[in-house]
């Protein structure tokens, strides 16, 4: 084997290398563009799930005063935003 065919089979190799390396560099990318959308979606439902939890809280305040029938509804209220805030959580456990 001369020299100029082993000059040649370099060439093949670093070119194959780099585009090797741009698809890399091209999912590496994508990866950090995907985890920027997650970490976007994340905050908001852990905003949510604030929210959600001042509004039980407040819900829990207002409840002492209410009578039977209106208790009740309440309670079906929060049981209603408690199984959203777990939906929630589990959405971010995924």
């Amino acid at each position: 084997m001369d020299y100029l065919e082993q000059i040649e089979r370099i060439g093949r190799k670093t070119k194959l290398l780099l585009q090797k390396m741009e698809a890399v560099e091209k999912e590496n990318q994508q990866l950090k563009q995907q985890l920027h959308a997650l970490n976007a979606h994340l905050s908001e439902k852990e905003e949510k799930i604030r929210l959600l939890t001042d509004q039980i809280q407040a819900l829990r305040l207002l409840s002492s005063n209410l009578n039977p029938e209106e208790k009740k509804e309440l309670e079906k209220k929060i049981s209603g935003y408690i199984r959203e805030i777990d939906r929630c959580i589990a959405l971010l456990s995924e």
